[in-house]
């Protein structure tokens, strides 16, 4: 593609998107003229989706192609920036794609109403931005193009664009629900972690996760002989304040191929269960405790992604508008020099926050290194414990705040045994003692009773 390849800095991209539709181009037909990207890993296995911004779904980075702008690559890369906070560069044109209405667009338009036209752009990444205009309604996503391939089954062009793209299929892929996660899956560092030492860490994940199929017959056992039938009312907490909010007026509906609660349903199957869960913590012999460390706090942090992702749409800041627990338990950001005193924010700034926050701390390969041979930081540890804690409050939060939901979903079993996998290991590294002992009430707070629930029946 022609580009201008001189060094000369490009101007600061706007952190405000640009809304509505007044400088929208149309086509000869009336059709909305649209223009999207394609955007791949430096080996083309991981292609980045966000989330739509009802989060009702997966989608590509995508928008409309504005009167101000001379091509549509100009508005593909400004889509991209806007939706995904990443700079790019332009591989190939995927060409032309019309919309495939569905039945609710019909009913919404008209049958006769000009359908859109798609033009992708496969493109390479040159800057993912820990900030940008759309980061607070959606989430953005490295995922296998298996992962991608099923969130974009409900929107055939698409999935059409994917196909179009040289995204890679990868034979060796891991087994669905291993790597997955929502909202910010992580790819290319978890790749390099699980694998930094070529001569262990194939079998040490092989084995892992041979160990959570044998805990999810187990699992799934266990939750249909002990599931409350006709139970209404919030767990992990006595608490009169703890409730699950929808949980009265919630109607479970029915999970559509590609949704992150389908994608949560499907993987549940093969993730967790109570039977193995001791050993699945346990530090392989001959494995390096901090690799153990960063790998696994890698699947934590994809879990949690999926799990919030399955319920974000009753997360709002209308429904939520602190970041809280129990009433006696709210969290407060704090991240300089953005947020230099603590803040209070609403529940899905906050988690979206804590996430970003998490992904650049895993992606940062000077603190998570992945070069065979390279070590640790000193105070690796540290910041290991430190981002355990932080992600448990968002357990915290959908505990005491989204329970009910999470129960009409059905998905109930997996944050039961996620959250008890995520206790066992903390308990296991001692994470919770901050190396001076007596600090799990303080680390568990509005969850201890479930916790020692756990810690007892385990």
């Amino acid at each position: 593609m022609n580009g201008d390849s001189s060094n000369a800095e490009k101007p600061a991209r706007p952190m405000e998107a640009r809304q509505g539709r007044d400088h929208q181009r149309y086509g000869e037909n009336g059709e909305r003229m649209v223009a999207g990207v394609v955007a791949l890993s430096a080996d083309k296995t991981q292609v980045l989706l966000i989330q739509s911004s009802a989060r009702k779904g997966w989608v590509l980075p995508k928008g409309g192609w504005e009167t101000d702008e001379t091509t549509q690559q100009e508005a593909a890369c400004r889509e991209a920036w806007e939706e995904a906070g990443i700079e790019c560069e332009v591989v190939k044109d995927l060409g032309e794609i019309k919309e495939q209405r569905t039945e609710a667009l019909i009913r919404k338009y008209g049958p006769d109403a000009p359908a859109a036209l798609y033009r992708f752009f496969e493109v390479s990444v040159t800057e993912e931005k820990a900030e940008w205009p759309e980061k607070h309604k959606r989430s953005r996503a490295w995922m296998s193009y298996s992962q991608a391939r099923e969130c974009l089954l409900n929107r055939p062009e698409l999935l059409e664009a994917l196909e179009r793209s040289g995204v890679v299929s990868v034979a060796s892929e891991k087994p669905p629900g291993q790597d997955a996660g929502n909202g910010h899956i992580h790819a290319d560092n978890t790749k390099a972690l699980a694998l930094k030492k070529t001569s262990v860490g194939a079998d040490l994940r092989s084995a892992w996760h041979a160990l959570l199929q044998e805990a999810a017959a187990a699992s799934a056992a266990a939750a249909a002989a002990t599931r409350p039938r006709q139970q209404t009312t919030n767990i992990g907490t006595s608490n009169a304040n703890a409730r699950a909010r929808h949980a009265t007026s919630f109607q479970p509906q029915k999970r559509a191929k590609g949704s992150s609660s389908w994608q949560l349903k499907q993987f549940a199957e093969a993730t967790l269960g109570s039977g193995s869960l001791q050993k699945v913590v346990q530090l392989p012999e001959g494995e390096d405790r901090d690799e153990w460390l960063a790998v696994n706090l890698v699947d934590f942090y994809n879990q949690l992604n999926l799990l919030y992702g399955a319920i974000t749409e009753f997360c709002s800041p209308q429904s939520c508008p602190e970041m809280k627990a129990t009433d006696e338990f709210e969290y407060l950001w704090h991240d300089p020099p953005a947020y230099p005193k603590p803040t209070r924010l609403p529940a899905p700034q906050y988690i979206s926050n804590l996430l970003s926050f998490t992904s650049a701390h895993l992606s940062n390969t000077t603190l998570f290194p992945t070069a065979p041979g390279v070590p640790f930081p000193d105070g690796f540890e540290k910041t290991v414990r430190m981002l355990f804690k932080r992600l448990y409050r968002i357990y915290a939060h959908i505990y005491c705040h989204h329970y009910g939901v999470v129960r009409g979903l059905g998905l109930e079993a997996h944050l039961n045994t996620g959250f008890k996998h995520y206790v066992l290991f903390v308990e296991e590294f001692q994470l919770a003692d901050e190396g001076r002992g007596g600090k799990r009430a303080e680390w568990y707070g509005p969850l201890g009773e479930l916790v020692e629930s756990m810690l007892r029946s385990d």
